[in-house]
């Protein structure tokens, strides 16, 4: 999957070795559930936000995936982030089983919104 960063092309990564360090993030997060389809029990959003944020786990995710340690993700724009992030999230569905794929997006898109609603 191709992304276009103010004229370069940025790369999103979904390889095992990619997927085990992602995995590693989520499970720092408490959201380790997520890349397996599985409803991730109650969690503190404001810890979550901390943690992504201030404790730099979103420009971690970010750089895994895209293999760049090079750019300055704090200074992306919000919608250039959520493409990385949707990016990788649509490309690890190749990995799963179709049984499973269904599940995985329902689960995050539900997981998501509630998060967002609460």
């Amino acid at each position: 999957m191709e992304l276009i960063k103010k004229g370069d092309n940025m790369r999103v990564y979904t390889n095992i070795k990619t997927l085990k360090q992602v995995k590693r993030i989520l499970a720092e997060l408490e959201l380790s559930g997520m890349i397996e389809g599985e409803k991730v029990q109650s969690v503190d959003l404001s810890e979550i936000l901390d943690k992504l944020l201030d404790q730099g786990k979103l420009v971690e995710f970010l750089q895994i995936v895209t293999k760049d340690t090079e750019t300055d993700f704090e200074e992306m724009e919000a919608k250039e982030i959520g493409e990385i992030i949707q990016g990788f999230f649509t490309g690890i569905t190749g990995f799963l089983p179709e049984s499973l794929k269904g599940v995985m997006a329902g689960s995050l898109k539900a997981q998501l919104s509630q998060k967002i609603s609460s």
